[in-house]
């Protein structure tokens, strides 16, 4: 190979990319528990079908 350069900028382009569309799957994800938890304090934590590390938060919630 006697020109490296195009190939590694091909190369850290799609490497960029994939890390982006992983990245945004995250933040997808991480946004919608976000959510979920906004919508469950807004009801004042009247639901039951949380996880059991929320249900204590809850229980400590509903205390105060």
């Amino acid at each position: 190979m006697t020109q490296p350069i195009p190939p590694a900028i091909v190369c850290g382009i799609f490497g960029s990319l994939v890390g982006m569309f992983f990245i945004s799957i995250f933040t997808y994800a991480s946004e919608a528990i976000f959510q979920s938890y906004l919508l469950d304090e807004e009801l004042r934590f009247a639901g039951n079908n949380r996880p059991t590390d929320m249900q204590e938060f809850a229980e400590i919630y509903k205390q105060k």
